[in-house]
Formats: C-alpha cells, sequence, structure tokens
C-alpha cells in the first residue's frame, strides 16, 4: 500500500494540474500517479499532456510506460498497443531517446512480436552501459 504522506502528495500534485494547467504540471501530476500505481489516471493526464507537447519524448516515453503499467495491472491488451505507439511517437521526435527505446522493446515483448528482440538489441546499442541493460540483455537472451 503507498504510504499516506505520498498520496497526499501525489494529491497535491494533482490539485496544482487543473483544467487550464500546463503541460508540465499535468506531467508531475501524471508521475505521482505511476508512483501510487494508479496507471490509468497517469494514462489520462499524459495524453492530455502529450496531445498540448506532442513532440515532447519525454513525456512521449512517460505516457508509453503509462501504458505499459496499466496493462501490467490487469488493463486491456490495447494496452500494449497504445504503449507501442507512444514510444514510437517518442523516438519520431527524439530519435534514440533511451526511455522510448527501452519502453518499446518492452511493449513488443509483451505483445509477443518476433521484432521484440531487435528491440531490445537497439536499445542495448543506444545504452550500452545504462542502468537498464542488464534487463535488455536478459531480454534479448530470452527472446533467442
Amino acid at each position: 500500500e503507498t504510504p499516506p504522506d505520498l498520496r497526499i502528495a501525489a494529491g497535491d500534485l494533482e490539485a496544482a494540474a487543473g483544467p487550464n494547467a500546463e503541460p508540465p504540471a499535468l506531467w508531475a501530476a501524471a508521475i505521482a500517479r505511476l508512483t501510487t500505481a494508479e496507471a490509468s489516471g497517469a494514462v489520462i493526464l499524459l495524453e492530455e499532456a502529450t496531445r498540448r507537447a506532442p513532440t515532447n519524448a519525454a513525456m512521449l516515453s512517460d505516457l508509453a510506460a503509462a501504458y505499459l503499467a496499466r496493462a501490467r495491472a490487469g488493463g486491456s491488451p490495447a494496452d500494449l498497443n497504445e504503449a507501442l505507439r507512444a514510444a514510437d511517437r517518442a523516438l519520431q521526435a527524439t530519435p534514440g531517446h533511451p526511455a522510448a527505446l527501452f519502453n518499446r522493446a518492452l511493449a513488443l515483448d509483451g505483445l509477443q512480436r518476433e521484432d521484440a528482440r531487435a528491440a531490445w538489441q537497439a536499445f542495448l546499442n543506444a545504452e550500452p552501459g545504462s542502468e537498464w541493460s542488464g534487463e535488455a540483455r536478459r531480454r534479448v537472451e530470452a527472446n533467442r
């Protein structure tokens, strides 16, 4: 269960992200939602943030992560497709964006697509020494 102080902080961020909030405020509130395991709320906030800032690769990558979190929490299989779409949009905005490459590979893996291994390898080629590289290497091996 999420500690009460974290829920209060998340609520404060969301209150600051009112209907006329700028994309960074919506983004912050969405991240707060993710930290309190409220992926659906994060998706809603990030969809609005990326609608207002459609070329912000970091925001788009976090939208992909929110869809992935919702899929893991029992959301619709369509969430994996939406995660892939958001990661691809992030990579269009900023080719080689590390988090977007990682989220794209996670989405492809979740969809059990044959191109998942290539996506993991693309991440490793871009970020061989990152904190996520161990996970990516494990996934490359698992997808042989």
